[in-house]
């Protein structure tokens, strides 16, 4: 029962973590500028495709390596899941940076400071990467309720920061803290994998000052 309701929980709080800035931006009758975020929000997530179609097949390894207590082989898939969707991802922003500027002038929304905008957000799918698919790990090792965690803590603080930031500093203050949300989200995943798990990736064994490779 209790891991059902972790992973309700988690299902529907990714939802609202990853448009909670709409959310704000209409609540505070920003309506132009939410139209604009939605816009930026759906190129951006042409980066996050690599990751997306790995999380067709990574589940099913990852559970199989633990269900046979191949922790050894888990941890190698990690370290090179994230390397590879890395790689895939630089492609994608390759991508995004040669027609984002003409994507946005389609909708008649082109300048400087949105295409800086529309690269800031298209960063951010990067830390899915280079923090490695922990969230994966943590569910399929009995450890979900760590990813409810992290989750939880994310949400709770990304609403204080639209409640402050959105109304004065409309989309500029969203796509910042859209940035941060998905940096924290991800690297607590990593804190709480590393310290459940021993789990590292080649980023990450930096951040825990880890002396041997994987």
């Amino acid at each position: 029962v209790s891991k059902c309701f972790y992973f309700m929980c988690i299902y529907l709080g990714y939802s609202i973590f990853t448009r909670m800035e709409l959310l704000f931006l209409g609540h505070f009758n920003k309506n132009d500028e939410a139209a604009k975020f939605q816009i930026l929000l759906r190129i951006s997530e042409l980066v996050i495709i690599p990751d997306f179609l790995f999380n067709y097949f990574l589940p099913q390894k990852f559970s199989y390596y633990f269900a046979d207590n191949k922790v050894k082989d888990a941890k190698a898939l990690f370290n090179n899941s994230s390397k590879t969707i890395f790689i895939l991802q630089l492609i994608c922003f390759a991508g995004i940076m040669l027609i984002g500027y003409f994507y946005l002038q389609s909708f008649n929304i082109a300048s400087p400071s949105m295409y800086l905008l529309l690269i800031g957000m298209s960063l951010s799918p990067f830390f899915y990467s280079l923090f490695g698919s922990a969230n994966l790990v943590l569910k399929t090792s009995g450890y979900e309720r760590y990813s409810f965690y992290a989750l939880f803590i994310v949400l709770v603080l990304e609403m204080i920061a639209n409640y402050l930031f959105i109304q004065p500093y409309g989309i500029t203050a969203a796509v910042i803290i859209s940035i941060s949300s998905v940096f924290l989200y991800t690297l607590l995943l990593s804190v709480f994998l590393y310290k459940k798990l021993k789990f590292y990736n080649t980023v990450t064994k930096y951040l825990f000052f880890v002396k041997s490779a994987i």
